[in-house]
């Protein structure tokens, strides 16, 4: 993925209220989140690619317990 793109994610959950999707540095604590969209918008999910090339997990949390259902990781790339 190009640093800084647009992109969907489409996921499956269970929807709860304050649910969201977080890009994330693989490791970090569940409570720890990056830029989100609430799952009350609906999949799929529209985030924008952290600027800086690395690696990244994409996360389902569910908000009142901050435990994380599901991931994926991916990497972010500068386009040159």
């Amino acid at each position: 993925m190009v640093a800084g793109a647009k992109f969907a994610i489409n996921w499956k959950g269970p929807n709860n209220l304050s649910d969201y999707i977080s890009i994330v540095k693989p490791g970090v604590a569940d409570s720890e989140y990056g830029e989100y969209a609430h799952t009350s918008a609906w999949s799929p999910a529209n985030l924008h690619a952290p600027a800086k090339p690395r690696r990244y997990q994409v996360r389902y949390v569910q908000d009142q317990s901050r435990t994380v259902s599901a991931w994926a990781d991916f990497a972010v790339m500068s386009l040159r």
